[in-house]
């Protein structure tokens, strides 16, 4: 009994010493040789203007690959990066095939692989690239999405993979011009309605809009007006994308082989204006002047205006709706309005651009680069002295005069 209770304790403490080499040798493996990081230099990816004029982005850095100590040194037969341009179908034609459900592109691709031997310490490498201005800007909306990396791989003789991945944010911003203005002309009453808005608008803020109504009052002796009751204001964000399918299930498309189109629209802002309502029948064209301001409700996380063409296309409107009763007033001279026949709805929509604030900044292309002609020459080199024997002196400095 004594002899099996030895052979059970050696047996238990063979055991520990095998689990403990084993744990010290997978410590071991799991440290990192070498390891991958980025240093954007460049500032963020903003594409001033249309898609149709915009000169993109510059993107600038340093790819960097850092050999640990310990490693001292790492053989590579692989080292690379690219920009890849993913765009995401959240309505794919089979919902379980990736490639319907994504497209990838890759924008450039670089080769950094010089030399094969790497030693301890950093090694960086600089990269360049100028985003098209064609390009769509990052997105996520209900239907689709746009986003944009830059992926750097390395593969060492040893086997073993060192990846990175960056994720680029790519804005763009209109630069906002002259208020816009619209006329809106109601057949039956002849009521005509002047709207005056910003020509761009941001997710973030309010907006002025400003509405002119005149012609509220007939020319007969007995003067039919038109009174506002109220009046009611929506931005509508519409969103379109055309799912297409892969090789593997282009059976499913139409009979014209362009996928199925899948619409959305959502209200991102909304808000009933009662009060600002400045009525004036006695005035020439006696009128209705109404000024209010909109916003666009952030936490409906709102997407600006896109239209890729991969199918993905995002857009805006500013829908206004005013109620106004139809009344009559017997005498030009007293101010009393008796309500005759029904209230009316009267409905105005307008295309409103959403885009991201293009604050003080400026293309690329626009920025003036430093001048080094105007640089004057150094100044001249001090002349070698050969004596060295110095008397010190006594010095006398006048003051300067002063300026006038």
């Amino acid at each position: 009994m004594i002899c099996s209770i030895l052979s059970h304790q050696n047996q238990s403490n063979e055991n520990r010493r095998v689990s403990r080499y084993s744990n010290e040798r997978s410590s071991k493996d799991d440290v990192s040789t070498a390891c991958l990081d980025i240093l954007v230099e460049s500032p963020p990816l903003v594409c001033y203007g249309p898609p149709s004029s915009s000169t993109g982005a510059l993107f600038s850095g340093r790819l960097r690959i850092s050999v640990t100590e310990l490693a001292g040194e790492v053989t590579l037969n692989q080292f690379n990066a690219r920009f890849i341009s993913k765009t995401t179908n959240k309505k794919p034609v089979s919902n379980n095939c990736a490639n319907c459900a994504t497209r990838t592109e890759e924008l450039i691709h670089w080769n950094f692989l010089t030399g094969s031997l790497f030693k301890s310490g950093s090694h960086e490498f600089p990269l360049s690239f100028q985003f098209p201005g064609y390009l769509p800007a990052s997105c996520n909306s209900s239907l689709g999405r746009i986003e944009y990396s830059l992926q750097a791989h390395a593969h060492s003789t040893t086997g073993k993979d060192f990846n990175l991945v960056l994720p680029l944010h790519v804005c763009r911003a209109l630069f906002p011009g002259n208020d816009e203005s619209s006329i809106r002309i109601f057949p039956p009453m002849k009521l005509t309605a002047n709207t005056v808005r910003p020509s761009v608008v941001h997710p973030i803020g309010h907006f002025p809009v400003q509405i002119s109504l005149s012609d509220m009052v007939s020319k007969s002796e007995t003067q039919r007006c038109w009174r506002p009751l109220k009046m009611m204001w929506c931005i509508e964000e519409h969103q379109k994308i055309m799912s297409t399918a892969c090789h593997k299930h282009a059976h499913k498309n139409d009979g014209e082989g362009k996928g199925a189109l899948h619409q959305k629209t959502r209200v991102i802002g909304r808000n009933e204006e009662k009060n600002g309502l400045k009525t004036d029948f006695n005035a020439a064209g006696a009128g209705v002047s109404i000024h209010f301001e909109a916003s666009i409700n952030p936490t409906t996380n709102p997407v600006c205006d896109v239209e890729a063409h991969d199918g993905l296309e995002v857009k805006h409107d500013l829908v206004i709706e005013l109620i106004v009763a139809e009344g009559i007033r017997p005498n030009r001279k007293i101010p009393l309005i008796t309500p005759a026949g029904a209230a009316h709805v009267f409905r105005m929509r307008f295309h409103l651009p959403v885009t991201e604030h293009s604050g003080l900044g400026i293309s690329w292309d626009k920025e003036v680069p430093p001048v080094y002609g105007d640089v004057p020459a150094s100044a001249p080199n001090y002349a070698k002295l050969y004596n060295t024997n110095i008397t010190m002196g006594n010095w006398h400095v006048s003051p300067s005069p002063l300026p006038y």
